[in-house]
């Protein structure tokens, strides 16, 4: 049954994708069936237990049923007036890059790549700490009681990754609701929609050559690939932000609306996996607003901001009407006037100059990336070419 409910979540997400799409692009299209299915389906969970109905074998497999009828409808309606993506389909909508013998070669690795951490990922046990006490265990408990306020959080018997936005647990419950032994299939659904989606959106701006080698490097980044199977949030989070950048940029470069959609929602899921999310959110709307504000687009500035903190904002909420027994679990506290301690600061900056000079955490990526920031200054300085992107990199 397990597999039935993945191929329904991959549809929900395909058709998300096309209702929103001008343009069908058939490996965008594969890749963001992952993302949007699974963010779509988390938000679906939360409703479900918000409302009283609860999440059980039932609820969800009739929640995920409607939301593809519904898309459906919209698809009808989109194809009625000449609107959808998929009207005027050719041989070149399921391209997947020109090919030679880079491309074959980088394509060799990278699917070696996403058969091994997948493979890893599904054979090893959840072990991470992490997930073992919070993510995972919380999981289990939502599958079995059906609810976000469940006994281990009355008991006080679960870590504090249960104060983090719910989205990566509600998600790792799904397996165990229709009978699997391991909640491990998410996150390597997870990976191999970041990789697709990141390829796919990245073809569009280089050639399929340099988009294929520099998926590459990013799959194959030590921290990356460690972070990819051990079934916590950061792998979650860096696709939902990853992409929702791209998309952004994608939108700055080629003024295609369903791209400035796609990287609110999934902006927005960012915000849903992780409260830290928002210093990904915050920056991009800073950058809509300063890109919409000569037109005084205001609708299009509102909107963005809207759907992306719209699911950041519900769980700070749902934290507050609950605080009598979530406040144990939080662990950070939200200001709105910023900390300029000298020593704290002093601390952050030691404990970040650490972490980005360690080969084993990011291997030759951040000084790749000094490389290309000194490259690039003259088209960032004069023509203001991608200062968008390092604005919000930099944040």
């Amino acid at each position: 049954m397990i597999d039935l409910v993945l191929i329904l979540i991959l549809v929900l997400g395909w058709l998300l994708y096309t209702t929103f799409a001008t343009k069908f692009d058939f490996v965008e299209s594969l890749g963001l069936a992952h993302l949007f299915g699974l963010g779509a389906t988390a938000f679906s969970e939360f409703l479900l237990t918000i409302s009283g109905i609860g999440i059980n074998y039932s609820s969800l497999l009739v929640a995920l049923i409607m939301g593809i009828i519904a898309l459906a409808i919209l698809q009808t309606i989109q194809w009625k007036k000449g609107q959808s993506c998929l009207q005027n389909l050719k041989w070149q909508n399921f391209e997947i890059g020109s090919i030679n013998i880079i491309w074959l070669a980088g394509f060799g690795v990278l699917l070696f790549t996403l058969y091994a951490i997948t493979a890893k990922s599904m054979f090893w046990i959840t072990f991470a700490t992490d997930s073992v006490t919070s993510f995972d265990l919380y999981a289990k408990a939502i599958a079995s009681e059906g609810n976000l306020l469940n006994s281990l959080i009355h008991n006080r018997a679960v870590g504090y990754g249960v104060a983090y936005p719910p989205l990566y647990s509600m998600l790792l419950a799904i397996p165990y609701i229709y009978g699997a032994e391991t909640s491990k299939i998410i996150p390597a659904l997870f990976f191999i929609g970041m990789i697709v989606s990141f390829y796919g959106l990245l073809k569009k701006i280089t050639n399929p050559t340099s988009a294929m080698l520099f998926t590459l490097f990013m799959a194959i980044t030590p921290e990356m690939l460690a972070q990819s199977a051990i079934n916590i949030t950061n792998g979650a989070q860096a696709a939902f932000s990853s992409i929702g950048v791209i998309s952004l940029m994608l939108w700055l470069r080629n003024g295609q609306k369903e791209y400035f959609w796609m990287s609110a929602l999934l902006l927005a899921l960012n915000g849903f996996t992780r409260s830290e999310g928002i210093v990904y959110i915050l920056p991009a709307i800073f950058v809509v607003l300063v890109w919409r504000y000569k037109d005084q687009d205001w609708k299009s500035i509102g909107s963005y901001a809207f759907i992306t903190l719209i699911p950041f904002v519900i769980w700070q909420v749902f934290m507050r009407i609950n605080h009598e027994l979530m406040d144990p679990f939080s662990q950070i506290d939200l200001h709105i006037t910023p900390n300029l301690d000298g020593e704290k600061l002093s601390e952050i900056y030691q404990l970040m100059k650490f972490n980005l000079s360690q080969r084993t955490y990011y291997g030759i990526t951040v000084i790749l990336f000094g490389f290309t920031l000194v490259a690039n200054l003259w088209f960032i300085i004069k023509k203001k070419d991608s200062w968008s992107l390092l604005f919000i990199t930099i944040s």
